[in-house]
Formats: structure tokens, sequence, C-alpha cells
């Protein structure tokens, strides 16, 4: 997957992190690389934004592209399932 520079609330560049992620869906073991970005934790009471703390945040596109790969993963994982 491409790396892209995404800016944060403070208006600062930060780079796309990658992780693997594992899960198991319908029976089926989906393990697919999530893309996501660093920035402060928002309260989710409050509204309240913690400079301090650090939480995973996605962007629009980056939760399309996840969907994709999640996608294409079970796609894969049945067609392999299939005795057909």
């Amino acid at each position: 997957m491409e790396k892209n520079r995404v800016r944060t609330r403070s208006n600062t560049l930060t780079d796309e992190l990658q992780r693997e992620v594992t899960r198991v869906f319908e029976g089926y073991k989906l393990k697919y690389t999530e893309v996501y970005y660093l920035d402060d934790k928002v309260d989710e009471d409050t509204g309240m934004i913690q400079k301090g703390e650090k939480a995973m945040h996605y962007k629009s596109d980056q939760v399309k592209r996840n969907l994709k790969a999640l996608k294409k993963v079970y796609n894969q994982a049945r067609m392999d399932a299939d005795p057909n």
C-alpha cells in the first residue's frame, strides 16, 4: 500500500501507519493491512481534545482502503474454501 502524509488537528504533517489485523468472520480467518494515523485523543463524552495522548484516527480515504482490503481478503478466503 502507498504511504501518504496526513495533516493533523495541530496542522502538522504525520505519516500514515500500517498494522496487520487478524479477524475471524463467519468462520474465515481474515488477515489484512489496516491504515491509520495518530492524532490527539478526543473525549467522546465532553468533546475535549487531550493533547498529551495519541489515538488511532481514520480519514475517509483510509476507511475506504481498509474496507476494500478486508473485502478482498474475505472474497479470497471464500474462494479458497469453496469445494467447487
